[in-house]
């Protein structure tokens, strides 16, 4: 039994034609090997920044009974109006959410898997902003020092890290970026495809 507390709007699936999103078609490849293995639960949420992981933690998902669970870096926390302005959350804030999450995480959760965060596409976040400039930024550096911060945190307690971001650095995928952030389904396809083969040295 896998409880599945996820990240935000890519998680939650959002533009996949399907309405599916990632996480249930890796879980479609996962219980395709073991049929009827695999039960899940997403509790991922548009727009939620490391804080709201932190809440629906000590909330929903402590409150479901589950052997293993799944993570995925919140982007939202590089987010800022303007590309000079401050990160959504600071570099601190985030250390000291994190630590709280994965310390709670390991004293409750048999298994406890973190995955990365994706790229963005900026070209097309560019273009977007020039005719809408109310659009919030957020660029591949941040998102990449997002990524090493919290992994290195997870990993020092004992947390599996899946870095996904280096694998989804193609044109193939950031063409399914349609608004530069979030894939459409055959993006979602790749980056579940991706997750699969990560966990087979896992599961």
């Amino acid at each position: 039994l896998v409880q599945s507390h996820w990240g935000a709007s890519i998680s939650q699936g959002f533009y996949d034609e399907t309405g599916k999103g990632w996480v249930v078609r890796l879980f479609e490849k996962l219980n395709a090997d073991k049929p009827g293995e695999y039960q899940h639960s997403i509790l991922a949420h548009g727009g939620d920044r490391s804080y709201d992981l932190w809440h629906r933690l000590t909330s929903e998902a402590l409150s479901r009974p589950s052997d293993i669970l799944m993570m995925e870096i919140c982007s939202n926390d590089v987010n800022r109006p303007n590309p000079g302005d401050p990160h959504s959350l600071s570099e601190s804030a985030r250390a000291n959410i994190w630590e709280k999450i994965c310390t709670l995480s390991k004293s409750n959760y048999s298994q406890v898997f973190l995955f990365s965060t994706i790229p963005k596409n900026e070209a097309v976040l560019t273009q977007m902003r020039q005719r809408d400039p109310t659009i919030g930024w957020t660029d591949n550096a941040s998102v990449s020092a997002l990524n090493d911060q919290i992994s290195a945190i997870a990993k020092g307690h004992g947390i599996t890290f899946i870095n996904m971001y280096p694998g989804l650095l193609t044109d193939h995928f950031m063409a399914t970026l349609e608004d530069g952030i979030h894939p459409n389904g055959q993006g979602h396809q790749i980056i579940a495809d991706l997750a699969y083969d990560e966990l087979q040295q896992y599961l």
